[in-house]
């Protein structure tokens, strides 16, 4: 309470058995935080509308993508509850990445990098200057075509780094993104904007 009169936010891990008061907080600068470190269940959409039911500023869930589908799963909650403007979501791991970078256009309030020299917090987490540099997430328009990299594994790839300057300089709003993926029918078969 102390830190959030003096203006901080407190992030705080959602349970099921959390306090209807919420320990007294500020809903208006709290973050509700829920994680599943194992993997994106389907029920993404319910476990959001139990988060919603307690009060905050905003709500973060935060999915570990084993897969190219747990990723397009993670985006496609984005897109279908992100409207509000309250919810932070993504999805950790190396398929995750895409997520991490698509978060901004397809809904997510907010997207996670590493701070400069700090190293990534969590499974695909990329430096913040590299998220800026490369993939530009704060003009990237949910309609932007995607230019896409599949294949298992892709963290070694430095593509990105070449053919987005590329796409910038050739004025042209779309994105080439890495797709771990090992089954590339699943990327062709997406409905992403390819």
């Amino acid at each position: 309470k102390r830190g959030q009169a003096l203006g901080a936010w407190v992030d705080m891990p959602y349970t099921e058995d959390l306090p209807e008061g919420l320990h007294g907080l500020d809903p208006s600068r709290l973050v509700l935080s829920w994680h599943d470190f194992e993997g994106t269940p389907p029920d993404l959409g319910a476990v959001f509308s139990r988060m919603r039911s307690r009060g905050a500023a905003v709500y973060k869930i935060v999915t570990t993508a084993r897969d190219f589908p747990e990723a397009l799963s993670a985006l496609n909650f984005m897109e279908r509850e992100g409207h509000r403007g309250d919810l932070c979501a993504f999805a950790m791991g190396a398929p995750g990445v895409a997520s991490r970078v698509l978060a901004l256009a397809w809904g997510s309030c907010a997207t996670y990098a590493a701070a400069p020299g700090c190293g990534a917090a969590a499974p695909g987490q990329m430096d913040l200057a590299d998220l800026v540099r490369i993939y530009r997430p704060l003009d990237l328009r949910r309609d932007a075509r995607l230019y896409a990299l599949a294949g298992w594994p892709l963290a070694h790839t430095q593509t990105p780094s070449f053919f987005n300057p590329w796409l910038e300089r050739a004025g042209l709003p779309d994105r080439y993104v890495p797709f771990p993926c090992t089954d590339p029918r699943d990327l062709i078969h997406s409905g992403l904007p390819l």
